[in-house]
């Protein structure tokens, strides 16, 4: 169901949350902590204090309440509910689930990468990525292409061609555009002349980006390369970042074809603003942007790193000034009109530092943070290396490698050729990798290949070595993921036992609600009929049809069959609170006898006249179930789980530590009161 998906994620956020914790001190191996006392069992199985008080300190980060003796016991109930649930669970064998354990593999393996990586190399360069984002440079490039692992002749060549190419620029005075235009291979330069416009960091690959930002402005850079091939870049400017520009927008969906009537509808409300009508007005009538809707489409502070598309954030950094407005424009998700409301400089370093940290870990140089790892790793678990069989074993391999067709014929595969502490990896190991890894390349080099090759399977096979033994070596790494691998079970026991009941249940739910009918009640409502219109005399027209009986849909398209923007109708029961023009009617005295009366809230803003047809006013009256489903839901849930977790103590009795709890309690106790 969509209740149990939208749980299901908001478990999965919780416990991701938690893993960015655990990486924040996970840098170095930790050791197992020995047993510890018992805070109580449930069925026999134990819950320990060390596992009882990380899940206790993980949550009293987070409590905005004072922690007190309620609090604590309170947190003991709801310990003991959750072991009950585990227990059924495992006793029901759905940790043999093969659905349960591929997530949860596919979970471990994203908490471990959580860990494979090195705090102090990723802080150094999410320092690194902030200063630059404090500029924008705009640069030309040209490249000469050239594959990673090309032939040491074909690597030459390409080199000696942009050092060529360089030349004609730095020695000769040849135009650098007209160059890029002429001889780069980048494929776009033919049309942009090289010219890449404004960036800043973390939208370059990093090599591209270090020499962009170690090259001054007018400058010409030396010859560098990437993984696509051998590149000059020339640094045409250099600016202080943008910063940040908040804006509103008016929004209409297209859907996936293109609507010609949605862009009509945008260019009609573009003409209105430049005849000077209120933004926020137009918002309000027309907008579909239902988050942003009932703010006047304000959508808060756009940067060079939010996650809007780049033309609209390009459109939104184009507006002059405050209070200007752009002309409708479409993205993949419709049309926009982007008003400007204020510039405010770039966000501090702690505002940036999670965004930082995720762009980081999905780009190239977080590779650095990588090696780190992997050096450590081999230092703690005292990696070696037979230099010896290693050799005899990169002899085996021929051009038939580059050729996809090399044949294994390597002797003494047992032969050991690598070590950790807890592990050894034969010939056998890294053949069956290289094979699983061989494909036909051209133009390249045998050696680099085999040598990239052999760096790939021990990095890999490092990484691989300290993931599999994470929960021997790193206690907040066992935490973490014992969390995670009991919680996915509770989960689904209680969508099994109680929450996709609550949903299916319909006679349960039936019965629920019939007991509980007085719980549920309408406030006082209005049943009426909103119209607003561009102009008093579009009004009179609309409520000339009303009074005749002609139907809102017909009347509507009579009205906006010319301009889809003359009038809108909306029909419905409000209570005091849900419309702010229905909310007029509320305000005017002897409002509970109107019946079938127009009440003309007249010119509200420009181009917007109002009218209110009170149908008749609906007093406090019982809510149908498919009026309130689910609220009582909710309710009923909580009645299951009740009734549950009473079936579950008498089949696993709990047995407390009285001594053990309380001594802990008091603990937490002092602690709160220290810190006051």
């Amino acid at each position: 169901s969509l209740l149990r998906k939208m749980m299901h994620k908001k478990l999965y956020i919780i416990l991701c949350c938690t893993a960015v914790l655990f990486a924040c001190n996970s840098s170095k191996k930790t050791t197992i902590a020995k047993k510890q006392e018992v805070v109580y069992t449930v069925g026999g199985t134990p819950t320990n204090m060390d596992e009882f008080s990380y899940v206790f300190n993980k949550n009293r980060s987070i409590v905005k309440d004072t922690i007190n003796s309620e609090y604590i016991n309170d947190y003991l109930d709801r310990s003991i509910n959750y072991k009950l649930k585990l227990q059924e669970a495992l006793a029901l064998k759905m940790d043999t689930n093969p659905a349960y354990i591929e997530e949860l593999a596919g979970y471990r393996k994203t908490l471990a990468k959580t860990h494979l990586s090195d705090n102090e190399v990723t802080e150094q360069l999410k320092k690194e990525a902030y200063e630059r984002m404090n500029w924008e440079i705009k640069a030309s490039h040209i490249l000469v292409m050239c594959v990673q692992n090309a032939k040491p002749e074909d690597s030459l060549k390409a080199y000696q061609k942009i050092q060529g190419i360089r030349k004609l620029i730095v020695e000769d005075g040849k135009d650098f555009a007209e160059t890029a235009a002429a001889q780069s291979e980048d494929p776009s330069a033919s049309k942009n002349s090289g010219n890449l416009g404004y960036f800043s960091a973390l939208q370059m690959i990093y090599p591209f980006e270090n020499k962009a930002y170690s090259t001054a402005p007018g400058e010409v850079s030396k010859v560098f390369r990437t993984r696509f091939g051998y590149h000059i870049l020339k640094v045409d400017d250099k600016r202080k970042s943008v910063g940040n520009v908040e804006v509103a927008h008016i929004f209409m969906n297209s859907g996936e074809v293109e609507d010609v009537s949605v862009q009509g509808k945008m260019n009609a409300i573009y003409e209105k603003l430049q005849g000077g009508a209120s933004f926020d007005a137009l918002v309000l009538k027309h907008s579909e942007d239902k988050s942003s809707k009932n703010k006047g489409g304000k959508l808060g502070f756009v940067n060079n790193y939010s996650n809007f598309p780049a033309a609209f954030k390009n459109m939104c950094f184009s507006i002059p000034k405050d209070g200007d407005y752009s002309a409708p424009f479409k993205t993949q998700y419709g049309w926009h009109i982007v008003k400007r409301l204020s510039l405010k400089p770039m966000d501090s370093y702690k505002e940036m530092d999670y965004t930082l940290a995720n762009k980081i870990n999905r780009d190239s140089r977080s590779n650095l943070s990588r090696e780190a790892v992997i050096a450590r790793i081999k230092k703690e678990n005292n990696f070696k290396e037979n230099k010896k069989v290693k050799e005899r074993v990169m002899a085996s391999f021929d051009n038939s490698y580059l050729e996809g067709a090399w044949v294994n014929n390597v002797e003494n595969q047992e032969e050991v050729l690598i070590t950790y502490d807890l592990e050894r990896f034969t010939v056998e190991d890294f053949v069956k990798f290289m094979l699983s890894v061989q494909k036909k390349v051209d133009n390249v080099d045998l050696a680099s290949v085999l040598n990239v090759g052999y760096k790939t399977f021990v990095d890999v096979t490092t990484l691989e070595y300290e993931e599999r033994n994470l929960d021997k070596t790193n206690v907040d790494f066992q935490n973490v993921y014992r969390e995670y691998r009991d919680a996915i079970l509770v989960f689904n026991i209680s969508g099994e036992k109680v929450w996709n009941r609550a949903s299916e249940d319909t006679a349960g739910l039936r019965e629920y609600f019939n007991k509980h009918r007085g719980d549920y009640s309408w406030e006082e409502r209005i049943d009426a009929v909103y119209f607003n219109a561009s102009s008093k005399e579009i009004m009179d027209s609309a409520l000339l049809m009303s009074k005749k009986g002609i139907a809102n849909d017909s009347i509507l398209r009579i009205i906006n069959r010319e301009n889809v923007l003359n009038i809108v109708i909306k029909e419905g029961k409000y209570e005091k609170g849900d419309d702010v023009f229905v909310d007029k009617v509320y305000m005017r005295p002897g409002y509970q006898e109107l019946k079938n009366h127009y009440m003309d809230l007249g010119s509200i803003e420009k181009d917007q006249y109002v009218v209110i047809l009170v149908n008749k006013r609906l007093g406090p009256m019982p809510k149908e179930l498919n009026e309130t489903r689910g609220p009582v839901i909710t309710k009923y849930q909580k009645q299951l789980e009740d009734e549950w977790i009473k079936e579950l103590k008498a089949k696993f009795p709990v047995v407390m530590n009285e001594t053990v709890f309380n001594t802990f309690k008091n603990k937490i106790l002092v602690e709160e009161k220290l810190n006051k």
